[in-house]
């Protein structure tokens, strides 16, 4: 029997500063009903000249840096908080909880595929980059 995921759509898109720091605060949110939570992205290219690392640094430097550095961020209570990007999501099947920040659909549709995976907060690039992922499994829409 398949686990029940919750599904979100950020309303915006990744280069909306608003709908980010929405997506940020919705992931990190999650924190309190899932043990880890995976913030893929596009791409590590320029990844510090984002919007993305701009909301991290407002909200916690070392926060930033930890991620930036070590891809991971360990959180009282065996939180944990882990960043990739899409090429490399899928080492990270066994996680319970995916931030997807700007990726293509076909990185959605692989994340739809893991058996751990109980939540999936989304925020497109464009606003029609996930309308068959909306269609088939109808996100909450925030």
């Amino acid at each position: 029997m398949e686990m029940s995921k919750r599904r979100f759509l950020i309303k915006g898109t990744g280069t909306d500063k608003q709908a980010m720091n929405q997506a940020l605060a919705k992931g990190i949110h999650s924190l309190n009903e899932i043990d880890d939570l995976v913030i893929v992205v596009p791409t590590f290219t320029n990844i510090n000249h984002t919007i993305f690392a701009d909301l991290l640094l407002a909200i916690n430097p070392e926060m930033k840096k930890s991620l930036f550095k070590d891809r991971m961020l360990v959180l009282p209570e065996r939180k944990k908080i882990q960043l990739c990007s899409s090429t490399t999501v899928k080492d990270f099947r066994r996680s319970q909880g995916f931030l997807v920040l700007s990726c293509n659909a076909k990185t959605i549709d692989e994340i739809e595929t893991f058996d751990n995976c109980e939540l999936i907060v989304a925020l497109p690039w464009n606003e029609d980059e996930y309308q068959q992922w909306v269609s088939k499994f109808n996100p909450q829409i925030i």
